[in-house]
């Protein structure tokens, strides 16, 4: 039962770790680095938690909407990171006679 509850509870973690994933795969150089940094505050908050309730079970109730919170602010956080990389991206010049 506490398996799917996590499985439930982290869904919102989802879409931020497929990001990062995909730009570990396809980005290189310094944003490979970059493109982590939004995940660390919500690893820091999964790690709080599950050593926080060990503790003292009563200590999160409220925890499906930590990881909500920065799973969004994470999303949000990658999504500035993919533009600054798209603006600061050296583009390739359109060759004449290419269609475009």
């Amino acid at each position: 039962m506490i398996v799917v509850g996590l499985i439930l509870f982290s869904i919102p973690a989802w879409p931020l770790l497929a990001f990062v994933w995909y730009a570990l795969r396809n980005w290189r150089g310094g944003w490979r680095a970059v493109a982590v940094l939004p995940a660390l505050p919500l690893a820091y908050v999964a790690v709080r938690i599950v050593v926080d309730t060990s503790i003292d079970p009563t200590s999160h109730n409220l925890w499906p909407f930590e990881i909500v919170i920065w799973s969004i602010a994470g999303l949000i956080g990658f999504g500035l990171i993919a533009l600054l990389r798209w603006i600061w991206s050296p583009r390739k010049p359109q060759q004449e006679g290419q269609d475009a």
